[in-house]
């Protein structure tokens, strides 16, 4: 071949080999084969990746691109890619057949209960009762009275639910012990006995809805409203041994005794510490009168056992002793009979000394009081500068 052919030649084999490199991706430096298929090139290549497998003819050839699918967007630089998973983490396992489900929600809370109301025909039936009764007009103008507090209470959405079904219970209580009273059956003892527990229950609605009572002599007022009416209510029970209701009736009717004599003008307490005192002792005897419905014997018994002693008041030794003394000092017998009632109700030596500061024994304690010579001239002492709670223990000891 001439020279000049060879030097053309040349010329053109190596422009071609210069734009084959420029052919190449950017950032990828230009790479020859060496004789042998030896790849030679940069040290800052990137590696030859391995050539893809031929196809297998019996692969169907892709789909190709769906021309109205938009391309899917370029990864933001500007955000990390996510961590690779640690393969240090054990998988979660997977949940034990043997463990229990987990318990269902709990079910919606019903909607509160409306507060018990009498209905138009339970009050009038109660009034007619109120009416038919043996008793004084201004005891049943008191009852009728009672009966309207009650009623406006029980639609006073200021008083709780609790307080409300308390009070109805009272009130239809009331009403069946006012149609045992003048049912034909009922013996003239147990009209009586009826007649003074309605008047106690009365008391203590009285108690619980004056405004102008204190708070914490209202709950004590409620707690025996709700004691009486749940009391008789047990009476009514078939299976009630007669010898129980006897002495339910009996016990109950003297501490109702004491919460009129407690309520009323002419016989309560002129200290509130005294009235407090009485009070506590008098809901203490309902309790009592309540267990002895219970079921549990030890609580029955030991609920007989102080009414037992209640009843005893009036021989036990040492009130007996007091009434020695007042009779020594020629004592009325007006203070006498007051003595006597309020020991029968609350009990010695509460019921004694509360009985003691009756007007009509005035006379009575300024003479003991100025015989220092009796050993009962300190308590007597106590009764005219003290409340009387404040001087038991001034009771002579032998």
């Amino acid at each position: 071949m001439p020279k000049t052919a060879r030097r053309r030649l040349s010329r053109f084999v190596g422009t071609s080999c210069l734009a084959a490199a420029l052919a190449l991706p950017a950032g990828v430096t230009s790479a020859v084969a060496a004789p042998g298929g030896a790849v030679t090139g940069s040290a800052t290549s990137l590696p030859a990746q391995p050539s893809p497998p031929p196809p297998d003819p019996a692969d169907p050839p892709p789909p190709p691109p769906d021309p109205a699918e938009p391309p899917p967007p370029p990864p933001d630089p500007a955000e990390p890619p996510p961590p690779p998973p640690d393969p240090a983490d054990p998988p979660p396992p997977p949940p034990d057949p043997a463990d229990p489900p987990p318990p269902p929600p709990p079910p919606p809370k019903d909607p509160p209960e409306s507060p018990p109301q009498l209905t138009p025909e339970e009050e009038k039936d109660l009034r007619n009762r109120i009416a038919e009764l043996d008793v004084q007009e201004e005891v049943k103008d008191e009852l009728g009275d009672t009966l309207e507090k009650a009623q406006a209470a029980l639609k006073d959405p200021g008083m709780s639910p609790k307080d409300k079904a308390g009070l109805h219970r009272v009130l239809t209580q009331m009403a069946s012990t006012l149609k045992t009273i003048q049912a034909p059956g009922t013996t003239p003892e147990e009209k009586a006995q009826l007649t003074t527990i309605v008047a106690g229950m009365t008391e203590a609605l009285k108690g619980a809805l004056d405004p102008e009572t204190p708070e914490e002599d209202k709950k004590s007022y409620k707690r025996i409203g709700w004691l009486m009416a749940d009391t008789m209510k047990g009476l009514e029970a078939a299976d009630m041994p007669p010898e129980t209701r006897a002495l339910t009736l009996a016990h109950l009717g003297s501490a109702s005794a004491g919460l009129t004599a407690l309520q009323s003008p002419q016989s309560r307490p002129e200290k509130p510490q005294d009235q407090v005192r009485i009070r506590k002792v008098l809901e203490e005897n309902f309790a009592s009168v309540k267990s002895l419905q219970s079921p549990d014997s030890k609580q029955r018994n030991r609920a007989k056992r102080k009414l037992n002693r209640l009843n005893g008041s009036l021989t036990d030794p040492k009130h007996r002793q007091f009434v020695e003394e007042l009779k020594r000092l020629d004592v009325p017998d007006a203070c006498l009979t007051s003595v006597k009632n309020r020991t029968r109700e609350a009990g010695w030596a509460d019921g004694s000394l509360w009985g003691v500061k009756d007007q009509s024994c005035a006379d009575t304690v300024s003479a003991g009081a100025a015989d220092t010579s009796s050993a009962w001239s300190p308590l007597f002492r106590c009764l005219q500068q003290k409340p009387f709670s404040q001087c038991t223990g001034t009771v002579p000891k032998e």
